[in-house]
């Protein structure tokens, strides 16, 4: 990586700080086993991707001492809940590896999210912890009020528990108390009335799944005492219909996909095949809004305690025994999960002051050992634990140090990038293995990603359209969620899909924020702007020769920011970098314009040709393309006269004059590209009294 990146140092400085600030006796674990120390210090892409959060908040800007407090905070929250996870006096290792292996889902959300939005979507998925249990007394009967938290959120949210659950709070033998990590679904939000009233809290729901830890004495007895001594050879129609209660403990060996069952009524269908001691399967169905509870299990080889199913069966043969047996989720059944715990691998990992350097990967069978530092002082090792998910791909989202594209190899999960962005087409005909795998998204892109070791092509996917924000080539990125396969000619591929847990794509040189906070950049002269920097290359100059080179107006395609051309139907638009139509509303008028920058940085006198567009363009002109187009000729060209000589800080980049188009191959080769040209990524007016240049 490189040393002149300064939002790059800024993350690794702010990583190293909350290390160092939470590395205390009570914030560490010890593995007896091998004698090795593991820090709960954060993974470099969460202290990115809480920065960059942040930055999206403020767009205005913000100081070095609040993204600091904020990542504080935000991991002092984090702490809180895996301390209530583990349990006061009960610090197992087991709690540690069982935080790690939790990833994110396509379908799962946060209370930090819910809190945002207001809403909460009845598929959604809460992976929460027990903060707290309150007893509210009622005209009839009590109720439980539960406080949630989640590893993700800075929040918390209250909840009230469904009766179905009730007996499992009882002070002396309940299975519900602080620090239970419970999953829900199918909930609904009562949002506050007015300010001051009651806070959000969510209402009660019936689909909850407890999570058990076969490690903690009390959730081994309650499985060995209530849900062993039944299997699926026992059951018995005699029994079934006097009412006589199972539970079982099984494994979820196949989740299938989910059905359709009825000609006129459209009534959802969904199949878990669970597997006894015994090797006896029998399928768990589902029906409608019950379907949403395959979300709450972790994945296929998960065991599953299953407490009062409905039994159903076909027809009774010799022996009172039941012939064609399923189950189904009844008014009393309840779901206890003993989540997979993956295998972890032991990685080697070497610092060295005052920043992380960057790695190079020797793997060998299940070892990753980083070896090679960039700078010659010494370097400190220690070893962290990358778990597997089922799968068997290893889990980057708690990775300490910064991953380049050479450290990327195949079965890799949560694999968080930043670099330049290469190459960004979209992708006209996906292989039939491709489309069985990503039936449930419409568009793809191939998007390649350089940095300092390499470049890596990664395929984009996404529900409808293109909804990453406006991105060129020649512009710097952060993605976050990438995992990578084995193909079916022994390489490796890199997807990114738009519902994966922790998918986030920012364009770092459109960062509104990113100028306004003077932590996370560094202004450079003019002359010292290169086409193959790999850094976000901010410049404080004069802008000149606007009226000279005129400015355009276009209509723009709102999601992707590229030119739209009208079609015979009448506000009708065709996006040809997205290859469909919009209507007007998802459009809006951009500028495209092209001035002379002349640097303002001490010492120096460059000039260069920059072209900008979108909120750079407008930002430039300060003024709106409908209130500019509302005006006659001589008025444009007056106004664009009265701008010489402002002085901006702006991003600038080498891009193209002409956009890659879909007719491009994959990897450019055999196509005319035109030669890179400086363009504008956003500017601001520079303040007169800022004396950082």
């Amino acid at each position: 990586m490189s040393a002149d990146d300064v939002f790059v140092t800024f993350v690794e400085s702010a990583r190293r700080m909350l290390c160092e600030s939470f590395e205390t006796e009570q914030h560490r674990e010890c593995d007896a086993t091998a004698g090795r120390s593991q820090s709960h210090g954060p993974s470099w892409s969460w202290v990115c991707t809480r920065i960059l959060t942040c930055c999206k908040a403020y767009p205005s800007g913000v100081t070095a001492a609040i993204l600091l407090s904020e990542l504080y905070e935000s991991w002092l929250a984090r702490e809180r809940v895996e301390r209530c996870v583990k349990g006061k006096g009960r610090p197992g290792p087991a709690h540690g590896v069982r935080r790690q292996k939790q990833m994110l889902g396509s379908k799962v959300t946060t209370i930090d999210s819910i809190l945002e939005r207001k809403f909460v979507p009845l598929e959604a998925v809460l992976d929460a912890v027990i903060l707290d249990i309150q007893l509210l007394p009622g005209w009839c009967t009590n109720s439980y009020l539960l406080t949630l938290g989640d590893t993700w959120s800075f929040n918390s949210i209250e909840f009230y528990l469904h009766r179905k659950f009730y007996d499992l709070v009882d002070p002396t033998s309940g299975i519900l108390r602080k620090g239970r990590e419970i999953r829900l679904t199918g909930c609904r939000l009562r949002n506050a009335l007015s300010a001051g009233s009651v806070p959000p809290r969510l209402l009660p729901t019936e689909y909850v799944i407890i999570l058990l830890d076969e490690e903690q004495d009390e959730d081994l007895f309650l499985l060995g005492a209530q849900f062993c001594s039944d299997n699926f050879s026992s059951i018995q129609t005699s029994s079934i219909r006097a009412g006589l209660e199972y539970y079982f403990y099984a494994r979820v060996d196949e989740i299938e996909a989910t059905g359709v069952q009825g000609l006129q009524e459209q009534v959802k269908q969904q199949r878990l095949t669970l597997c006894d001691d015994n090797g006896v399967s029998l399928p768990l169905v589902l029906w409608n809004e019950q379907v949403s509870i395959c979300s709450l299990l972790s994945s296929q080889g998960s065991m599953v305690a299953i407490e009062r199913p409905l039994i159903v069966y076909e027809q009774e043969g010799e022996n009172n025994r039941a012939i064609g047996v399923w189950f189904e989720y009844g008014n009393r059944t309840r779901l206890y999960t003993v989540p997979y715990v993956p295998v972890a691998e032991q990685v080697t990992v070497e610092e060295t002051q005052p920043r992380m350097s960057s790695m190079t990967p020797n793997l060998l069978e299940h070892d990753l050992d980083w070896s090679r530092t960039e700078t010659g002082q010494s370097a400190s090792v220690s070893q962290v634990s990358v778990p597997r998910d089922p799968q068997g791909s290893l889990d980057f989202n708690f990775f300490p140090v910064r991953l380049v594209v050479e450290n990327v190899r195949p079965k890799m999960t949560n694999v968080a990038l930043y670099g330049m962005v290469t190459f960004l087409s979209p992708l006209p005909d996906l292989e039939s293995a491709v489309k069985r795998n990503f039936a449930a998204y419409k568009s793809a892109y191939l998007l390649r990603i350089q940095d300092c070791s390499g470049a890596l092509d990664i395929r984009l996917y996404f529900s409808d359209q293109w909804s990453a924000g406006e991105i060129h080539v020649g512009q710097i990125a952060f993605i976050g969620g990438i995992f990578t396969t084995v193909n079916s000619n022994g390489g490796m591929d890199c997807t990114w899909t738009e519902k994966q847990g922790g998918a986030l794509v920012v364009n770092m040189t459109q960062l509104p924020a990113l100028l306004s906070t003077a932590c996370l950049h560094r202004i450079v002269p003019l002359s010292k702007i290169s086409s193959s920097s790999l850094t976000v290359q901010v410049c404080r100059v004069q802008i000149k020769n606007l009226a000279q080179h005129g400015v355009q107006v276009k209509f723009c395609h709102i999601t992707c920011g590229h030119p739209v051309v009208g079609l015979p139907v009448p506000g009708r638009w065709s996006c040809n970098y997205c290859r469909r139509a919009c209507d007007t509303k998802e459009t809006v008028l951009t500028f495209f314009s092209t001035a002379l920058l002349v640097d303002v940085y001490p010492g120096h006198h460059t000039q260069a040709y920059a072209s900008c567009s979108g909120r750079a363009a407008a930002e430039v002109l300060q003024i709106s393309p409908d209130d500019f187009c509302s005006w006659s000729e001589i008025e444009q060209g007056m106004y664009l006269y009265s701008l010489e000589n402002e002085e901006f800080l702006v991003t600038l980049y080498y891009g193209f004059q002409e956009e890659m188009n879909g007719s491009q191959s994959a990897g450019g080769a055999g196509s005319a590209t035109p030669a890179p040209c400086l363009k504008i990524g956003q500017a601001i007016k520079a303040d007169p009294g800022r004396g950082d240049v």
